[in-house]
C-alpha cells in the first residue's frame, strides 16, 4: 500500500529523510534566533540542534543511516532543503554573520561539522547513555564550537 504513495521504497526513504530535516530546521528555529543578535543566535541554533537530537532519537538514528548509506550518493540534499523556508533562515543566519565578518567564510559542510556536528555527536552519545550534560557543560560546548567558527 505504500507504493500507492511512494513510487518505490527509494521514494520513501528519500521522503522520510526530507521529512525529518524539515523538522530539524523548524526546530533550529525555536526561541527565534534569527531575531537575536551575534553570539547569542548561534549559541541558540546550537542548543536547538541538540535538544532535537535528544528528544528524538529514532529521527536522530534515521538521519545517521540514511546519511550513511548509498541513498546519500543520489540525492541533491542542498537542492531539496534550499526549497524548505526554515532551512533557507537557518542559512540566512549564518550567511549574515558571514557577511558581517563573525563567523568565518567556510564550506557550509565544515561549519555543519563544527557546530551541529558536535550536538549531532554528543547527543548520540547522551542517547545511549554514555554521556550525562548539564546546562553549564552544554552551553560550554556550545561556545566552544562558536569559537571555532568565529572569525
Amino acid at each position: 500500500i505504500i507504493y500507492h504513495y511512494f513510487e518505490n521504497k527509494d521514494a520513501l526513504m528519500q521522503a522520510l529523510y526530507l521529512r525529518i530535516k524539515t523538522l530539524f530546521a523548524a526546530a533550529l528555529l525555536v526561541d527565534a534566533p534569527d531575531k537575536m543578535l551575534f553570539p547569542h543566535n548561534v549559541v541558540q541554533l546550537w542548543h536547538n540542534a541538540y535538544r532535537f537530537y535528544t528528544q528524538n532519537p529514532r529521527e536522530t538514528q534515521y538521519i545517521e543511516q540514511f546519511e550513511n548509506s548509498p541513498y546519500k550518493d543520489y540525492w541533491d540534499e542542498e537542492t531539496m532543503l534550499s526549497q524548505d523556508e526554515n532551512m533557507q533562515r537557518v542559512a540566512g543566519i549564518i550567511g549574515a554573520e558571514v557577511a558581517a565578518g563573525n563567523v568565518r567564510e567556510m564550506p557550509p559542510m565544515v561549519l555543519y561539522a563544527l557546530t551541529m556536528g558536535v550536538a549531532l555527536s554528543l547527543a548520540k552519545r547522551h542517547i545511549t547513555g554514555t554521556l550525562v550534560l548539564n546546562d553549564d557543560d552544554l552551553n560550554s560546548v556550545a561556545h566552544a564550537c562558536l569559537r571555532a567558527i568565529n572569525v
